[in-house]
């Protein structure tokens, strides 16, 4: 077999391979002796059938199935010999099977580029490290307040943003009832955005039991296209009010919500140990990103399509996932999909370089993760989620989540690697 690699680009090889006759040949007497074994023509023994009848009734099937047998078998042998590193499915150009030549194809396959990174011994970068203050504690304590709040019942009150209330509705769009424009004992908390701000607007100043209308007006590039633009009529009834009760923060309350705390002094300790360590978590976060974009821009890299296309599907896929845990459909209109998929597309492309310098830092640092890491760290899984290391284990197994979690030990460890190699200084500031 005679084989050609011509290196198109760093992350294509164009494949030219040439299958001699006689292996073609071979394969044929293979197929028709396999076929005359289980081949049913009329006047002739099961196993007794002539060649040229066979050839007669299933030529064509014949070599078209040899043909897209040794076309990929030939290709997988090529890719094995020659230690290349393919991405995804070749691309094989048509081809004829002729008895008296051999066959000869072409195939472009994407490859891992060779990286190289360099350059980036001694580079400096700048920690910016939050300080948390007293304000920020306050803000989280009024967070915990917040959450602990209870709703009392309020008879004879008129209702304010904050306030809870059940309500039912109907709505009409040109005196036509809406699809899914009807709620019953529908909950609300008035001004928290559930609803579009005309409909919670007009909440606000009723009692419990009134009965009212309201006007809505929808945005032209609402994402249900069938009420962009129209105003629909709203009857609703208030059914239920209740007015927001915060607790008093002092030591009991501290006591109360944690149940790990003898004092307020304590809580807002813990406060600001968390809140801190949150800070320098997103501080490092921002570093890297830093750093990764220095280390693409030093480094300029070819990055596969195939990878591009992967990362740019999941990047779709998380943001219409984040939309619709808020309610909101993608963007249906022409000009908004193409603006999302090339901003989709860029993140991407930065994504897939990264990950590739990171790939290629590890290699030159030798980065691999053993077993007893994988061990260690499965047992401080367990140990924060206070569950047993065999449960985590199995969880892990179950979910095909030990390679993922091996793949976050490396980068953890690369990152650990390169670190050490900058100079790094930290800018503390008030958060």
């Amino acid at each position: 077999m005679k084989v050609e690699v011509e290196e198109v680009s760093s992350c294509l090889r164009r494949l030219s391979v040439e299958v001699p006759v006689e292996d073609v040949r071979e394969r044929l007497e293979e197929a028709y002796r396999e076929l005359g074994r289980r081949a049913k023509v009329a006047g002739f023994r099961p196993g007794k059938v002539p060649r040229k009848i066979l050839e007669q009734y299933y030529r064509k099937e014949v070599e078209r199935d040899v043909l897209e047998k040794i076309i990929p078998e030939t290709l997988q042998k090529v890719v094995q010999e020659r230690s290349l590193p393919i991405l995804g499915r070749p691309k094989v150009n048509p081809v004829q099977l002729n008895l008296e030549k051999p066959i000869q194809y072409t195939a472009e396959v994407e490859v891992l580029p060779r990286v190289e990174v360099h350059g980036f011994e001694g580079l400096s970068f700048a920690r910016k490290k939050p300080l948390i203050g007293e304000a920020q504690i306050d803000e989280a304590l009024a967070r915990l307040q917040d959450r602990h709040a209870e709703f009392v019942d309020v008879p004879e009150g008129r209702t304010s943003e904050g306030d809870y209330v059940v309500i039912d509705f109907h709505g009409k769009v040109d005196g036509e009832p809406m699809e899914k424009g009807k709620g019953e004992n529908f909950p609300l908390v008035v001004g928290s955005g559930t609803l579009l701000p005309e409909f919670e607007n007009r909440l606000v100043g009723s009692r419990k039991g009134d009965a009212m209308e309201v006007s809505v007006t929808y945005p032209v590039d609402y994402h249900n296209r069938d009420l962009a633009g129209k105003t629909a009529v709203f009857s609703l009834v208030v059914k239920e009010l209740k007015k927001k009760h915060l607790p008093e923060i002092n030591d009991e309350f501290a006591r109360a919500v944690e149940g790990e705390f003898n004092s307020l002094a304590e809580l807002r300790a813990k406060l600001q140990e968390s809140l801190q360590r949150e800070a320098d978590r997103q501080a490092q976060a921002v570093l890297q990103e830093e750093i990764l974009d220095r280390l693409i821009e030093m480094n300029p890299i070819e990055v596969p399509a195939i990878l591009v296309e992967e990362e740019t599907r999941a990047l779709a896929r998380e943001f219409e996932q984040n939309l619709k845990a808020k309610g909101v459909q993608m963007p249906v209109a022409p000009e908004d999909q193409e603006e999302w998929s090339r901003r989709f597309r860029e993140q991407a492309t930065r994504r897939v370089k990264g990950e590739l310098i990171l790939e290629r830092l590890a290699e030159m640092e030798g980065i691999a993760v053993s077993d007893e890491e994988v061990e260690k760290e499965i047992e401080q899984l367990a140990s924060r989620s206070r569950q047993s290391v065999e449960a985590v284990r199995n969880a892990l197994a179950k979910n095909r989540a030990l390679e993922q979690l091996k793949d976050s030990l490396k980068r953890r460890k690369t990152w650990d690697a390169l670190l050490g190699k900058l100079t790094i200084q930290d800018e503390i500031q008030k958060a």
